[in-house]
């Protein structure tokens, strides 16, 4: 017959309960978080195929998108250890391209990332990779198990995912769950045989050209640049984009093209542009972000030119407070 001693008789033989009990669970489910960097925060943690068929963290407006002013954003281990396969090993060119683009960006940010504080994406929201207590896989019931670690150690996080079983499996463990609307979706990738029919038009030299564009996600005092190619379009190579930022007042540009992050972008010629080359296809339906401009009075419009392989440029203007660009002579 089993024994159990409250704190009295734990005191009587020189033992304290609390501590005794402190010690334990810290053993089975990892030492407390510091409240101040979890209280009063809404928190999430996206599944690997938010990562693959959505908009990157990083470029989703995740105030906006969930209504809350403070916002963690969580990387289960399971998660970046999926990303680091699919960039071998992922079914498409889309999936592997979006995963080592993932982990070249996560490889740059790791040690913030990796703080109490996490790393600052956005106005009040962070990003913090989720400490592991042992060795864990890379399946959907990994993710699982880290939210749930996350949560028997006081935070409570919710899951985000579109996968169905998924949230049945988050449901049952009595895991909160959240779904991104469906503007934050990347166009679906075309069927086999929608991918033989194009294979065939290039091969006749009738493979359609991108169709390339700049588009904004405007802030307070900043606006996140974006190049982009539209779902009726071909690949795009070699993408060149040379662009200036017209009006405003206190402009700062800073550069925020995959392996590039961070430091000021200056004007390469006289007549103030700014070039920029992508090292990746950029494929129909998918946008690859640029830079970051701030000011303290926003810009009036950019010109720009865009360049690929292949293609006549494409030169148009792009008016802030209205995304349509407008193609000049």
């Amino acid at each position: 017959m089993m024994m159990v001693w409250n704190d009295e008789q734990l005191g009587s033989a020189g033992v304290m309960g609390r501590t005794l009990r402190s010690f334990i669970r810290e053993r089975e489910v990892g030492p407390a978080f510091d409240r101040a960097n979890i209280s009063d925060r809404w928190h999430g943690m996206p599944d690997t195929n938010v990562l693959v068929q959505y908009s990157s963290l990083r470029d989703i407006d995740w105030r906006s998108e969930l209504g809350q002013s403070a916002i963690v954003i969580w990387v289960a281990n399971s998660v970046l250890n999926e990303m680091d396969h699919l960039k071998f090993y992922g079914e498409t060119a889309r999936v592997r391209d979006r995963a080592r683009t993932f982990v070249r960006w996560i490889d740059q940010v790791l040690s913030q990332a990796q703080t109490p504080q996490g790393m600052r994406m956005q106005e009040g929201v962070y990003l913090r990779v989720a400490p592991t207590r042992s060795r864990s896989g890379m399946r959907d019931t990994d993710h699982i198990e880290a939210a749930a670690d996350l949560r028997d150690r006081g935070v409570p996080v919710n899951l985000i995912t579109a996968d169905v079983g998924a949230r049945s499996r988050a449901a049952v463990n009595g895991i909160p769950v959240r779904a991104l609307a469906d503007r934050w979706k990347l166009a679906d990738e075309p069927s086999p045989r929608e991918k033989e029919a194009e294979a065939r038009m290039r091969a006749a030299g009738l493979s359609a050209p991108p169709i390339l564009r700049l588009s904004t996600q405007e802030r307070p005092a900043a606006a996140l640049l974006s190049v982009e190619n539209g779902e009726a379009g071909g690949e795009a190579r070699g993408v060149v984009v040379v662009w200036r930022v017209l009006g405003g007042n206190d402009i700062y540009v800073s550069n925020r093209l995959e392996g590039q992050i961070g430091g000021r972008l200056f004007s390469n010629d006289v007549n103030g542009n700014i070039r920029q080359q992508l090292t990746s296809v950029l494929s129909p339906g998918t946008q690859e972000l640029l830079a970051e401009i701030g000011f303290s009075q926003s810009p009036e419009r950019i010109d720009y030119e865009i360049r690929a392989e292949g293609n006549l440029p494409t030169r148009a203007e792009l008016v802030f407070g209205n995304h349509e660009a407008e193609v000049q002579a």
